[in-house]
């Protein structure tokens, strides 16, 4: 009895005015009676054999006989919690992103992506021209989506990369892989520009057949990515050498994004010399051929 918090003195042992089923209880101690403490979750009563008689002793007070454990408390099943929706999925509707993203050498080229392309100079900046690289870095930041900022999975992004030797400072493509442009993103990005990776896209260009001539940089693009390299690769190849300022730059990053990247017909399915006259003809027609020089198209 006192295993249940009841008095063992005051346990029917038979008698008069007993009252099936009333719910109170003695408390042990203190010689007054009160509800018992609730309980840490709710209790689910469970049917059984037990029986629970309540009566009045003649000095007035009620006691209550528990003849077995009364009832069982059955714990409350564990909450089902639900995965976490998960970013980095393809979108339903077949909207196609454009996205930037800086990369090391390790991670060149990302075959990861549905395509991509790269902003591929040929050189490293000078003291007479570092002012026109930082302008189209600058464009870079602001005309494309940084890749992680897009919420959908690499095969739903179109990419454009800017190389960075991450050699002697490893975490520098995760310093600049970022919403905004910091103060010195892009000092940062043209000092530690990878020419040797930029080099190595231009050579692949050269290898099936494009003649990149110009002053550069030059945006490359091989759709579908592991295409690189292949001598029978189709290649998208545009020559920016006309591009002198920062707003030339975002026209120049708008028209490659507006109109090469957003147009799945295009990149789906892997590149094809058709669709790229067709396309390169579209975007001649429209803008001129002033500041983005297409190559080989």
């Amino acid at each position: 009895c006192e295993g249940v918090g009841l008095r063992g003195d005051l346990v029917d042992r038979g008698g008069a005015e007993a009252v099936p089923g009333t719910a109170r209880f003695a408390a042990r101690g203190g010689g007054k009676f009160r509800n018992p403490a609730p309980y840490p979750y709710p209790a689910i009563a469970i049917p059984s054999m037990n029986r629970t008689i309540t009566r009045r002793t003649p000095d007035g007070v009620i006691a209550t006989t528990v003849i077995g454990s009364g009832f069982e408390a059955m714990p409350m099943p564990a909450p089902v919690v639900e995965p976490a929706t998960s970013i980095g999925v393809a979108p339903s509707d077949g909207r196609v992103y454009a996205s930037r993203l800086f990369t090391g050498r390790d991670s060149f080229p990302p075959e990861a992506f549905a395509a991509y392309g790269i902003l591929a100079f040929d050189t490293l900046a000078t003291g007479a021209d570092r002012d026109r690289y930082v302008v189209i870095c600058e464009a870079f930041f602001g005309a494309l989506i940084n890749s992680a900022d897009t919420g959908v999975a690499p095969e739903a992004q179109m990419v454009t990369v800017w190389p960075v030797d991450d050699r002697e400072d490893a975490g520098l493509p995760e310093a600049l892989n970022t919403t905004r442009m910091g103060d010195e993103s892009c000092a940062r990005a043209v000092d530690f520009y990878d020419v040797r990776l930029a080099q190595d896209a231009i050579d692949d260009a050269r290898r099936t057949g494009v003649a990149l001539t110009g002053r550069g940089p030059f945006l490359l693009a091989w759709a579908p990515a592991g295409d690189k390299g292949a001598a029978d690769a189709v290649v998208l190849a545009a020559d920016m050498g006309g591009v002198r300022t920062a707003a030339e730059a975002k026209d120049v990053l708008r028209i490659w994004r507006d109109d090469i990247e957003r147009d799945p017909s295009l990149w789906r399915e892997g590149f094809t010399a058709e669709k790229l006259r067709v396309t390169l003809r579209r975007i001649v027609n429209r803008y001129g051929d002033g500041l983005l020089r297409f190559l080989g198209g």
